[in-house]
């Protein structure tokens, strides 16, 4: 049936799973405030429909209750709206702007999936999770700002938003998954909050712009050897770590090319195994006062470091269970300044360095 118009009468209570289901002739929809459930499907491939308001009375949105309906530039959705459930306005690519409403709790897995008229989204103060592929492909979308009621950020959830130049990630976000920013090519800088203590594999790998990353999180230490580092494909020139951090994950900033210094500061007790391997362009390091742990190969492969600082007062070094190496293999050091307060030098600290021409031990040491 070639429907283009469908009223639906005050009274009606729910609206029932595929009721207009693939009506690429519809252009108008009245939704009565009597209705407190939209089906599954409901509206799903309604391509001609231009707006729709969901009025306060709705409590639940079906899962792709409006999806594929590419010609719908406008949407507003009710303030009693709980959560919005998976893929409900998935392919909307007409969609300009999203106010999600401060009833939201959750936005489910691919909500807006490939709305990629999206410019603008407003998040409400009330999400706490951000489901998998919520917004990926987005295209549109050119900033976000994730507010402090959210603590979890799904895998790919904003995965090829192409255009976003800022994110604003909240202090309270634990958990950011999987390739969630992977493909952001537009992401210039981004901090990531000290509340963080998970970070999934290729969390912001491609984003081919991003040259600037400040680490805070104090206590986040979960990379696995051989899965997609955190920043692959990433041009980073500056890694700010923040004073507070604890650990240094594995394989942190492995591979950054680009990168020219790194300052560890005084709070870290624990450099990750692979932390800084091959950034084949950094030429100074500095250690900061509390590490007492460092990880094999932590500096393996860089192979233009000449300059190290070394402030650790009682590090023993990377000797665990482990054949002997080199702390700074295939580097080439011609400054090792070893601070007063340092107990100990560590085995192995400057092994094999061959153009290291001179080098202090101060009082300190024992």
């Amino acid at each position: 049936c070639p429907l283009t118009t469908l009223n639906i009468g005050d009274g009606v209570k729910e609206i029932p799973n595929y009721l207009a289901f693939n009506q690429n002739s519809l252009t108008s929809i009245t939704i009565p405030t009597s209705v407190t459930t939209i089906g599954d499907s409901a509206f799903t491939g309604c391509a001609c429909l231009t707006s729709v308001t969901i009025p306060d009375s709705i409590a639940s949105i079906g899962d792709s209750a409006f999806k594929g309906c590419s010609g719908l530039t406008s949407v507003a959705i009710s303030a009693s709206v709980p959560s919005i459930d998976r893929e409900a306005f998935k392919d909307c690519t007409g969609l300009t702007s999203v106010t999600i409403p401060d009833s939201v709790t959750s936005i489910g897995d691919g909500a807006f999936v490939g709305c990629s008229g999206l410019t603008s989204v407003i998040i409400g103060s009330s999400v706490i999770t951000i489901g998998d592929e919520a917004f990926k492909d987005c295209s549109g979308l050119t900033s976000v700002t994730i507010p402090d009621s959210v603590t979890s950020i799904g895998d790919r959830a904003f995965e090829w938003c192409r255009g976003l130049t800022s994110v604003s990630i909240s202090a309270s976000v634990t958990s950011i998954g999987k390739e969630a920013f992977c493909g952001c090519s537009g992401l210039t800088s981004v901090t990531i909050p000290d509340s963080v203590t998970s970070i999934g594999d290729g969390a912001f790998e491609w984003c081919r712009g991003l040259t600037a990353v400040t680490y805070n999180a104090i206590n986040c230490r979960n990379h696995v050897y051989g899965s997609e580092a955190w920043f692959k494909g990433c041009p980073l020139t500056s890694f700010n770590i923040g004073e507070g951090v604890k650990q240094i994950p594995d394989y942190l900033a492995c591979g950054q090319s680009m990168l020219t210094s790194v300052t560890i500061p005084d709070s870290v007790t624990d450099i990750g195994q692979g932390a800084f391997e091959d950034c084949k362009g950094l030429i100074s390091v500095t250690i900061g006062s509390s590490v007492t742990s460092v990880g094999w190969g932590a500096f393996h492969g860089c192979t233009s470091l000449a300059f190290v600082t070394y402030n650790a007062t009682n590090c023993k070094g990377p000797m665990e269970n482990r054949s002997p190496e080199p702390w700074f293999k295939d580097s080439p050091l011609t400054t090792l300044n070893i601070v007063e307060g340092v107990k100990q030098i560590p085995n192995y600290l400057a092994y094999g360095q061959k153009v290291l021409l001179s080098v202090t031990i101060p009082n300190s040491v024992t």
